[in-house]
């Protein structure tokens, strides 16, 4: 039973960080029904501006974050800028979303992103500190389950941000123009909405959602500048599993596909972690398309 309940912690703790990612990927799609692919990479931003700002330069932590954060959301804005903007046509006061040229593009911006970090910090991965050394505490003793401070902040913070994200998103002016656009673009549009303005603020949003993700792992991965394709991946996985447009259901399909890798690392082989994705997509796809908690809309044109 102490191992059992350590890998429902350990569990935890990584679907935290996949629910984030996937938060960051419901925030542009629900909105602009763009797939950002470089969402994973901003995970890696956070992880090596935190590293830069307070390794190297020697800030204080605090003032680290900050600045790991405004990198991901400008970096994030910057795709946007680049790579989806310039796709959008409007003909005849009817506006074409070309979702599909932007999934090609944002995966190419990914690429770039990986190689200009690459080329700074290099291929090695670089030590980062603890943000916490002690272990918070202990469940059935010294022999006990073990949670440890670093653990317990991954979790919190995950659902810290994503309780402040659908505050912003139900109460704030703003929020409620990106709901409005997931239910109707055209519609929102006539009704006063700056579509490209909010379409900005939600991509500066989703950065700097996978950006404090990324600081919330960094002491747990180290700096590795090719960790962003994993969490990319396994983001996408979580937001499929818990439903598109979500944000609960993004903590859902994180907390699932953490607790399923750690059950199949503790009791079987790490080798096959990867197939716990592959079999959840599987499942949920068969019994609901639209994720655990995703709702079908229906339109009458």
């Amino acid at each position: 039973m102490v191992l059992f309940f350590q890998a429902v912690v350990s569990g935890l703790t990584i679907g935290a960080i996949y629910a984030l990612v996937a938060v960051g990927y419901n925030v542009v799609y629900a909105s602009t029904q763009v797939f950002n692919l470089a969402q994973g990479m901003l995970v890696m931003v956070g992880v090596m501006m935190t590293y830069e700002f307070r390794e190297v330069m020697g800030w204080p932590t605090v003032g680290a974050i900050a600045g790991a954060v405004v990198v991901a959301g400008l970096i994030n804005v910057a795709i946007e800028r680049v790579c989806v903007a310039p796709l959008e046509r409007t003909h005849g006061g009817v506006t074409t979303h070309l979702a599909l040229p932007a999934f090609v593009t944002t995966l190419g911006a990914s690429l770039v992103i990986v190689d200009a970090y690459e080329i700074i910090f290099g291929s090695q991965i670089l030590p980062f500190h603890q943000y916490f050394n002690a272990v918070a505490f202990n469940i059935g003793g010294h022999k006990g389950v073990h949670v440890g401070r670093q653990q317990l902040f991954m979790v919190v913070a995950a659902l810290v941000i994503a309780g402040a994200y659908h505050a912003f998103a139900k109460y704030t002016r703003w929020g409620l123009g990106l709901s409005a656009m997931a239910q109707n673009r055209e519609g929102a549009a006539l009704r006063g909405v700056p579509v490209a303005g909010a379409r900005i603020v939600a991509f500066l949003l989703a950065g700097v959602i996978s950006g404090l993700a990324g600081i919330a792992i960094a002491p747990v991965t180290f700096g590795d500048t090719t960790l962003g394709f994993n969490y990319a991946l396994k983001g996408f996985v979580a937001m499929a599993i818990g439903g598109f447009g979500s944000t609960t259901g993004a903590l859902v399909g994180g907390a699932v596909l953490g607790l399923s890798e750690a059950m199949l690392t503790t009791y079987g082989n790490d080798q096959y972690r990867i197939y716990a994705s592959l079999m959840l997509l599987i499942v949920v796809f068969t019994l609901r398309p639209r994720g655990i908690l995703g709702r079908q809309t229906i339109r009458t044109v």
